[in-house]
């Protein structure tokens, strides 16, 4: 079992977690009516925040890691609108921003874009 499983299968015996809440962090402290809430972005950004000061890292932030991300998932898997989906980019021209495309790579990730889906 990897690492990650064994986090989301401890994190629902847990926190009693249903299986429609497909959030990856969810707060120790209940939300309405009992139910657990998943992390803000301010409290994520918080916790990276005292993370990287313990660990010596005071410049990491939320934006340096999301950008380390889609660096590597391009350099790894090379498939920009899947990369910007999972960016929640609604512009293609932002992901490029992100992965610094060359102009080869804008028009491959443009003529995927047009082409149909496969069934």
């Amino acid at each position: 079992m990897t690492d990650f499983k064994a986090y989301l299968n401890n994190r629902g015996n847990k926190y009693k977690i249903p299986k429609e809440n497909k959030a990856v962090f969810v707060a120790a402290s209940m939300g309405p009516e009992g139910t657990t809430r998943r992390l803000s972005a301010k409290a994520i950004e918080k916790l990276i925040e005292k993370y990287a000061i313990s660990f010596g890292k005071p410049s990491l932030s939320v934006h340096k890691l999301r950008h380390s991300f889609a660096t590597r998932y391009h350099a790894e898997i090379n498939d920009v609108p899947k990369l910007r989906r999972q960016l929640g980019h609604s512009s293609i021209e932002t992901t490029m921003i992100y992965t610094h495309l060359k102009n080869e790579d804008l028009k491959n990730a443009i003529n995927k874009l047009n082409m149909p889906k496969e069934q």
